[in-house]
């Protein structure tokens, strides 16, 4: 009898690993990027400034999947801040196709991009308290293989990448892979560049060149490009409801 319910105890757990998908990435802190701009040359170079920006510097970044909802979650290592300069981005990625929590000066909300996930829309209800960022949300193929992502940035001009801004991606790795910059080792991790060159390197991520950006979940112009117009579309739909 005993061992039938330890069986039976087995089988649930089984089941209930089963029906129950949890990845996660942690992140070093005082990892963050600085792409600092000097004239019409911008070059990147870990920022220094220790404990100054830990608003966004991400601790970790994880997704649980509990039949077709998801929860994404990211932890910075201070409270999160509402400013229309700061955002907070968490990427669920499935091949090429992915979505995309956004946080902003207090709204919130998921976008699709790529394959069955275009136009997909959806606007989170209190998603942040202190610390964290959280998404909860129905995805259209449970049994995808997805990845977690995520990265924290804070702009002097929102939607101009080649103005001085900084970065913190997790996993560490992501920063290659979404600004296309390889460091150097003759340079101490700084690399001079064109802003020109910047913005063509970060929103080509099909690129196959000397940048190895061959990730298409890098696209930082399509999503500056459609949180601006996701959260005017949440602004409209919050004063309707007013």
């Amino acid at each position: 009898m005993f061992k039938k319910y330890l069986l039976m105890l087995g089988a649930i757990i089984f089941l209930i690993g089963a029906s129950l998908n949890v990845s996660a990435e942690t992140d070093s802190t005082g990892d963050i990027w600085h792409w600092k701009v000097t004239g019409t040359t911008g070059a990147w170079e870990v920022y220094s400034e220790t404990g100054n920006k830990d608003y966004i510097d991400i601790t970790n970044v994880d997704y649980s999947l509990d039949g077709s909802e998801v929860t994404l979650t990211m932890t910075l290592a201070d409270n999160i801040q509402d400013s229309n300069s700061i955002l907070y981005y968490i990427h669920l990625v499935a091949e090429t196709d992915y979505y995309i929590a956004y946080y902003v000066n207090q709204v919130g909300l998921v976008v699709g991009s790529g394959g069955t996930l275009s136009g997909y829309y959806s606007m989170l209800v209190s998603p942040v308290s202190g610390n964290t960022f959280t998404a909860t949300f129905t995805v259209n193929d449970p049994s995808a293989n997805y990845e977690v992502r995520g990265y924290a940035a804070e702009y002097t001009n929102v939607g101009d990448e080649t103005a001085e801004w900084w970065g913190d991606w997790a996993p560490d790795a992501y920063f290659n892979t979404y600004t296309g910059y390889v460091a150097d080792d003759n340079t101490d991790d700084t690399t001079d560049d064109t802003t020109d060159d910047t913005t063509d390197d970060a929103t080509d991520d099909t690129s196959d060149g000397d940048n190895n950006n061959t990730d298409d979940s890098g696209t930082p112009g399509f999503e500056l490009f459609t949180l601006v117009v996701a959260i005017g579309t949440a602004l409209i739909l919050l004063r309707k409801r007013k």
